[in-house]
């Protein structure tokens, strides 16, 4: 994970439950995480300018969500 940062809890050496991600291109997600994929509720900020509130799922965006962009 060069230039990336995790910052939150784990579990079996895997993100599982509150944390936040920054990758080395600037974007960011806070949420929630179930073996290092998103999954939850969460925001991911994109380097663009980008936000999507919403819910995951296996980490991909499903179900309720908002995206707005720049």
């Amino acid at each position: 994970m060069n230039g990336e940062v995790y910052i939150g809890m784990w579990k079996n050496s895997k993100a599982n439950g509150f944390g936040v991600h920054t990758w080395a291109n600037g974007d960011k997600y806070e949420g929630e995480w179930k073996d290092f994929l998103k999954h939850g509720t969460g925001t991911e900020f994109f380097s663009n300018g980008d936000v999507y509130v919403g819910n995951y799922e296996e980490g991909m965006p499903h179900g309720l969500g908002q995206y707005k962009w720049s």
